[in-house]
């Protein structure tokens, strides 16, 4: 199993939460996989017409998903957008924007490429 250092997805403490359900685990992937393109174009959208309050809903909301999925560093990037967009200042967002695409891909690859699903029965 590739370790979480490398990995975006930290699956222990996903099967720590939900227990070692793979079909909810899975149910889960695929939802997020279909919804978070979206999500990230919202956040996108929010930077590029600097709309804090757009940008804090839509990055707590992408908070929340990545970090139900066991994404922690990119939730915890989109809580910096979320806590960024709560004070209404939004200087330096479209930085940390771009870090959360760089690691949201990351994320949307690993489910994609379906390595989850081999790495999760390798969890001790």
């Amino acid at each position: 199993m590739v370790s979480n250092r490398e990995n975006p997805v930290d699956l222990r403490e996903v099967q720590r939460m939900i227990g070692n359900s793979l079909d909810l685990f899975s149910s889960l992937v695929e939802i997020f996989t279909e919804e978070s393109p979206l999500q990230l174009a919202v956040i996108t959208k929010s930077v590029d017409n600097l709309d804090a309050v757009d940008l804090g809903l839509a990055a707590h909301s992408f908070k929340s998903s990545l970090a139900t999925l066991g994404a922690f560093e990119a939730s915890k990037i989109a809580g910096k957008l979320e806590a960024m967009a709560k004070t209404g200042n939004i200087d330096g967002s479209a930085e940390l924007s771009k870090k959360l695409k760089s690691e949201y891909e990351k994320v949307f690859f690993y489910f994609e490429s379906r390595q989850w699903q081999k790495d999760w029965d390798l969890i001790d």
